[in-house]
């Protein structure tokens, strides 16, 4: 007898059909698990955006790699920096191309009020009536420290990124004015203090570098006056170990010794009140000095009666 049964067959819950509340709501019975940290997720929306988070971490731990390799010099870019692509930047800008250094159009950044400001000045600048720019095949004067370090500015080679539009820069001036408009889009305020502190600490930068290339003929008259200051001290610290003619330093300072000593009153008494002992004498006794003092004292030591 034979009898027509169904044939057994494995349910597999991820071939199921969805209903409409399933297909609206996205659940799903089969737990969706992140491939990197194994973390599960009910819904395929969670999934994509835990997935995105870790996309865009890789995209800026990438751009920050990039950034830290953009400050590594190389020989190529030194040999750039250095060469007449400043003395070109220098024709085709035009910051401190007259030769007052005055009226240059920065009104693109906040640097130029930076650059006047006392704190970014570095003492004895104002000692300079004609300020010429000490780089080495360029020789344009400026009356203006202001114009001076804005055209230094274009000398001084840099390796900077724009955090927001990752634009390269190897000039510190260009970086300094570069104006992004991807900087109006976003409200990072990480970025916005990472860019102002860079900006204020470059400034700084050339203005110290300009400073130490002016400043060896004023180390020059400065060594020469400390020098001048350490010869006259060394004198006057001579001249106070000199003697004095007046005073004969090899002849002996002792008193000399007078016969007639103020304590012959005070023994007469002292003869008077005691009974003089015998002084102690030898026959063949020679004469010392300690024998002809006491001699000279006449005064009775009553130690040579004791036992």
């Amino acid at each position: 007898m034979t009898s027509k049964q169904d044939p057994f067959v494995l349910f597999n819950p991820s071939k199921a059909q969805k209903t409409g509340s399933d297909r609206r709501t996205g659940r799903n019975d089969n737990p969706l698990v992140c491939q990197i940290c194994f973390k599960p997720f009910g819904t395929n929306r969670a999934l994509r955006e835990h997935i995105g988070d870790f996309q865009l971490e890789a995209q800026q731990l990438t751009a920050r790699l990039l950034e830290a390799q953009a400050h590594l010099p190389s020989l190529d870019s030194q040999h750039h920096a250095v060469s007449n692509c400043n003395m070109e930047a220098c024709h085709s800008d035009n910051d401190g191309s007259s030769d007052d250094g005055g009226a240059d159009n920065d009104q693109d950044d906040d640097g130029d009020e930076n650059d006047a400001s006392s704190g970014d000045c570095v003492p004895g600048w104002e000692d300079h009536t004609g300020l010429q720019c000490p780089y080495p095949v360029c020789k344009k004067r400026f009356k203006k420290r202001q114009g001076l370090v804005r055209h230094f500015q274009l000398h001084l080679p840099c390796y900077e990124i724009c955090v927001y539009c990752r634009d390269s820069f190897h000039r510190v001036r260009p970086f300094l004015r570069h104006q992004c408009i991807a900087k109006t889009r976003g409200d990072d305020k990480a970025k916005v203090f990472y860019t102002k502190e860079r900006c204020a600490q470059l400034r700084r930068y050339a203005n110290e570098t300009l400073h130490q290339m002016l400043a060896p003929e004023d180390t020059s008259h400065e060594r020469t006056r400390k020098r001048g200051h350490e010869a006259m001290g060394e004198c006057e610290h001579r001249s106070s170990k000199v003697p004095m003619a007046t005073v004969d330093h090899g002849a002996d300072q002792r008193p000399p010794i007078e016969d007639n000593l103020p304590g012959d009153g005070f023994r007469n008494d002292v003869h008077r009140s005691m009974q003089p002992a015998p002084i102690l004498s030898l026959p063949n006794e020679p004469a010392t000095p300690a024998n002809t003092f006491n001699t000279g004292l006449s005064i009775p030591f009553p130690f040579s009666q004791m036992t």
